[in-house]
């Protein structure tokens, strides 16, 4: 298994078949994307622009954030997440 960290044409075919038909409701993505050596990537704004690409709606990708690796030691990168915008919830 080669984790993703986003949604990438590799793993699309969770959400969606060949042709472009659902086969999921969401997709939950790998907590790395916050890793140092990922995070120039901007793998959560890809994740969108391909979802947005695919006609799946980009809030039905899940992204989480490892808060206990190293128990109450864990660092979040909380400056990764944009401060400028309004976040949206689904109902």
């Amino acid at each position: 298994m080669d984790w993703q960290n986003a949604l990438t044409k590799e793993n699309q075919s969770y959400l969606v078949d060949a042709n472009m038909k659902p086969v999921a409701d969401s997709m939950f993505l790998n907590f790395w994307w916050t890793k140092k050596r990922l995070t120039s990537q901007d793998l959560l704004k890809k994740s969108r622009d391909r979802a947005e690409k695919l006609g799946l709606n980009p809030y039905n990708l899940f992204a989480g954030i490892d808060v206990q690796a190293d128990g109450t030691s864990t660092p979040v990168r909380w400056d990764l997440l944009p401060t400028s915008t309004t976040f949206l919830t689904r109902r």
